[in-house]
Protein backbone atom coordinates (compact mmCIF):
# COMPACT_ATOMS: atom_id res chain seq x y z
CA UNK A 1 0.00 0.00 0.00
CA UNK A 2 1.51 3.63 -0.89
CA UNK A 3 -0.20 7.36 -0.41
CA UNK A 4 0.96 10.35 -0.63
CA UNK A 5 -0.72 13.32 2.05
CA UNK A 6 0.38 16.63 1.09
CA UNK A 7 -1.06 20.17 2.27
CA UNK A 8 -4.21 21.07 1.27
CA UNK A 9 -3.00 24.04 -1.05
CA UNK A 10 -0.90 21.39 -3.44
CA UNK A 11 -3.19 19.44 -6.20
CA UNK A 12 -3.50 15.76 -6.47
CA UNK A 13 -1.18 15.83 -9.52
CA UNK A 14 1.84 17.06 -7.94
CA UNK A 15 1.45 14.96 -5.33
CA UNK A 16 1.77 11.65 -7.91
CA UNK A 17 5.64 11.92 -8.76
CA UNK A 18 6.31 11.19 -5.27
CA UNK A 19 4.16 8.46 -4.79
CA UNK A 20 5.41 7.02 -8.28
CA UNK A 21 8.66 5.85 -6.56
CA UNK A 22 6.88 3.60 -3.96
CA UNK A 23 4.97 1.58 -6.71
CA UNK A 24 6.18 -2.36 -7.01
CA UNK A 25 5.00 -4.52 -9.36
CA UNK A 26 2.01 -6.68 -7.40
CA UNK A 27 0.24 -3.05 -6.86
CA UNK A 28 -2.63 -2.39 -8.29
CA UNK A 29 -2.87 2.19 -9.35
CA UNK A 30 -6.70 3.18 -9.85
CA UNK A 31 -6.76 6.58 -11.31
CA UNK A 32 -9.30 9.15 -11.76
CA UNK A 33 -10.10 10.47 -15.37
CA UNK A 34 -8.52 13.50 -14.94
CA UNK A 35 -4.71 11.92 -14.00
CA UNK A 36 -4.40 10.65 -17.78
CA UNK A 37 -1.41 11.25 -19.84
CA UNK A 38 1.18 9.35 -21.97
CA UNK A 39 3.85 10.29 -19.75
CA UNK A 40 2.37 9.52 -16.60
CA UNK A 41 0.89 6.37 -17.95
CA UNK A 42 4.67 5.66 -19.20
CA UNK A 43 6.35 6.08 -15.70
CA UNK A 44 3.60 4.14 -13.37
CA UNK A 45 3.92 1.35 -16.03
CA UNK A 46 7.68 1.59 -15.59
CA UNK A 47 7.34 0.68 -11.70
CA UNK A 48 5.86 -3.05 -12.61
CA UNK A 49 2.39 -2.12 -10.99
CA UNK A 50 -0.95 -2.89 -12.58
CA UNK A 51 -2.54 0.06 -13.45
CA UNK A 52 -6.52 0.85 -13.97
CA UNK A 53 -6.84 3.78 -14.75
CA UNK A 54 -9.83 5.61 -16.14
CA UNK A 55 -9.66 8.20 -18.94
CA UNK A 56 -11.82 10.85 -20.91
CA UNK A 57 -14.12 10.55 -23.47
CA UNK A 58 -15.66 13.74 -24.73
CA UNK A 59 -14.36 15.47 -27.75
CA UNK A 60 -10.46 16.67 -25.78
CA UNK A 61 -9.90 13.48 -24.63
CA UNK A 62 -8.05 10.36 -26.31
CA UNK A 63 -10.05 8.13 -28.85
CA UNK A 64 -10.51 4.64 -27.89
CA UNK A 65 -11.04 1.36 -29.74
CA UNK A 66 -14.04 0.34 -27.89
CA UNK A 67 -13.09 -3.77 -27.00
CA UNK A 68 -15.80 -5.26 -25.10
CA UNK A 69 -18.78 -4.00 -22.77
CA UNK A 70 -19.02 -5.21 -19.42
CA UNK A 71 -21.99 -6.55 -17.33
CA UNK A 72 -21.86 -3.19 -14.96
CA UNK A 73 -21.95 -0.85 -18.30
CA UNK A 74 -18.73 0.17 -18.33
CA UNK A 75 -16.61 -1.05 -20.75
CA UNK A 76 -12.97 -1.53 -22.02
CA UNK A 77 -10.85 -0.16 -24.67
CA UNK A 78 -8.05 0.19 -26.60
CA UNK A 79 -5.69 3.33 -26.30
CA UNK A 80 -3.13 4.04 -28.94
Amino acid sequence: FAAEIGAYTQSETALTDPLLGRLEPGMLVLADRGFFSYALWRKAIGTGADLLWRVRTDKAGPKPTHVEDLPDGSWLAHLR
